[in-house]
């Protein structure tokens, strides 16, 4: 399911895939080697035959990878950009909503 958001990430993006997210700077070297490993993981369980489930830790691990990455490419940028908005409105001398 992991592999199925990264997929949802790089459509919506714009991307054609891991490689264009990190060459675009949508995803820095960091995300992209935690993205890539998601991918592969997911790869395993579609496709090989493993002789042992995969582990609670291991699955906890890629979701932490994963909203590493959620959080990289829209939480971050939604706060900074209110951040930004706040400051912007105290430079003009208005009010923002925390101080009405």
């Amino acid at each position: 399911m992991c592999e199925v958001a990264l997929e949802a990430v790089w459509r919506e993006q714009g991307a054609a895939g891991l490689n264009d997210l990190r060459d675009k700077g949508i995803i820095s070297q960091r995300l992209f080697d935690q993205a890539n490993e998601v991918r592969l993981w997911g790869n395993v369980a579609k496709h090989e035959l493993i002789a042992q489930p995969i582990s609670r830790e291991d699955a906890e691990e890629l979701l932490t990878y994963l909203e590493d990455i959620l959080d990289d490419v829209y939480v971050k940028p939604k706060r900074r950009a209110a951040l930004k908005e706040k400051r912007e409105q105290l430079e003009k001398g208005g009010e923002t909503s925390r101080n009405r």
